[in-house]
């Protein structure tokens, strides 16, 4: 985790949210899902943990809240070649 993931998961834990690392089957027992994975800032292709974390999203039959953008999309453009669908 970056320095301020791992502040934000602890501020997290110690009210009660649960935080996990992603895995397959991480999201299988969770009816929501909070995409916050990247913001406007993003642009690019989608790779590495990033990629598997949106593919397993879209994949989840959570209902998904995308905080600033969905995850993935450009913010200039709006255009993906793969973003959290929510």
């Amino acid at each position: 985790m970056s320095p301020d993931s791992a502040y934000y998961a602890e501020k997290a834990k110690e009210i009660g949210v649960p935080v996990r690392p992603f895995g397959a089957g991480c999201l299988d027992s969770f009816s929501n899902v909070v995409d916050c994975l990247l913001g406007t800032g993003f642009s690019g292709t989608v790779r590495g943990s990033y990629r598997d974390a949106i593919e397993a999203i879209n994949a989840s039959h959570a209902f998904v809240i995308s905080v600033d953008i969905n995850s993935g999309m450009n913010g200039d453009s709006g255009e993906a070649e793969l973003a959290v669908r929510s």
